[in-house]
């Protein structure tokens, strides 16, 4: 629906947090751990850290792009691309499906 209403702004920044929930709840349910750590790519790697699980590492790649992308995202002074936005949700869909798939 963002997308569509083409708040390009609001969908990355969307994108990028719901991935970093996502990511919170499969290491809490995973690990008994969420990543406390300053550096948001610290994340990706704890979630890494839940090897028994197929698909992990090309999940990781999905929220690895988005916590890359998050300070400009969230601080610099211009909106994102319409193909920027589309790029962003697309790995946020992917992640946040492989995390609901895989937290029973």
């Amino acid at each position: 629906m963002v997308l569509e209403a083409r708040m390009y702004d609001s969908a990355a920044l969307l994108a990028v947090h719901s991935a970093m929930a996502a990511c919170d709840a499969f290491t809490l349910r995973h690990l008994g751990e969420r990543c406390s750590s300053d550096r948001h790519l610290d994340a990706a790697y704890l979630f890494k850290d839940v090897t028994a699980i197929h698909g992990v590492n090309e999940a990781a790649g999905h929220i690895e792009r988005l916590l890359d992308e998050k300070s400009w995202i969230e601080y610099a002074d211009r909106s994102p691309r319409p193909e920027e936005a589309h790029r962003l949700c697309d790995h946020a869909r992917r992640f946040v499906a492989f995390v609901g798939n895989n937290l029973a």
